[in-house]
């Protein structure tokens, strides 16, 4: 089953041309095609879309200390609920931490490559720690859908810009599950 948008996705797409940011809420009806069976065995707990930053570093590459580029380092996000109130921060780990003060750390079971180039990645994520009573006690798992934005900066990573850090715009729509019962 496809996903149905409350607003068009072609106007998101219009604002990160543009290069401003498209907070759309959207509503989603079943998931997307890399939808495991998995999420599909577990119920929605609560799904939203704001925009947010990744965050880079240009540094050495891995297993090639002569060769320097962008390399991901965290998210800056505040994750919202479909009515766009703020239900808490996600940051590394990747971790999703309530305003209750419950948290869900992930690891990632299956991604696919995001509907662009410059879209990060869908992914589902499986929750490796859960703790906490409230919003995310009992979450199996997190599944990003919706991408838009986010993959490492364009600009130069050389000798001169080593150890700076880039912050890019990102979309996404993060959706909780948690087990049937």
């Amino acid at each position: 089953m496809k996903a149905k948008c409350v607003a068009g996705c072609a106007l998101c797409s219009a604002w990160l041309a543009l290069g401003g940011l498209c907070n759309v809420v959207r509503k989603v009806y079943g998931g997307h095609s890399g939808e495991s069976a998995t999420a599909r065995r577990s119920s929605r707990l609560i799904g939203g879309a704001r925009p947010d930053v990744k965050i880079y570093e240009c540094s050495a590459k891995i297993g090639d200390s002569h060769s320097l580029a962008w390399r991901f380092r965290a998210p800056e996000a505040t994750p919202a609920d479909r009515a766009g109130h703020v239900i808490g921060k996600h940051y590394a780990g990747p971790t999703r931490e309530s305003v209750d003060g419950s948290t869900v750390v992930g690891k990632v079971k299956e991604h696919e490559p995001g509907p662009d180039p410059g879209a990060i990645a869908r992914l589902l994520l499986t929750s490796k720690t859960v703790n906490g009573p409230g919003t995310f006690a009992g979450a199996t798992s997190v599944q990003r859908v919706h991408t838009m934005g986010g993959t490492a900066p364009t600009a130069t990573c050389d000798a001169s810009t080593i150890g700076q850090f880039g912050r890019v715009p990102y979309i996404a729509t993060c959706i909780f599950y948690h087990a049937k019962g």
